[in-house]
């Protein structure tokens, strides 16, 4: 509610999308919409980083996966 924003997402999924904020920080929310039997247990968290940082993390998260899911094989 402070960002006045919302997105459809789904259970159990990650939800990445682009938008412009003015802090950074971990903020927590709730599912506004009665969608089913755990709706009470949908929270949801936005973490808001510099653009930098997040392609730094999802470079070095790729190279994780990617290096742990060759070593498998």
């Amino acid at each position: 509610p402070m960002f006045f924003l919302k997105t459809d997402v789904m259970s159990g999924l990650m939800t990445v999308f682009s938008f412009n904020f003015d802090m950074l920080g971990l903020f927590f929310g709730q599912c506004s919409e009665i969608c089913g039997i755990n709706h009470s247990f949908m929270p949801i968290l936005v973490e808001i980083t510099l653009f930098d940082f997040f392609k730094l993390n999802l470079l070095t998260n790729w190279l994780f996966y990617f290096c742990w899911s060759e070593s498998k094989y």
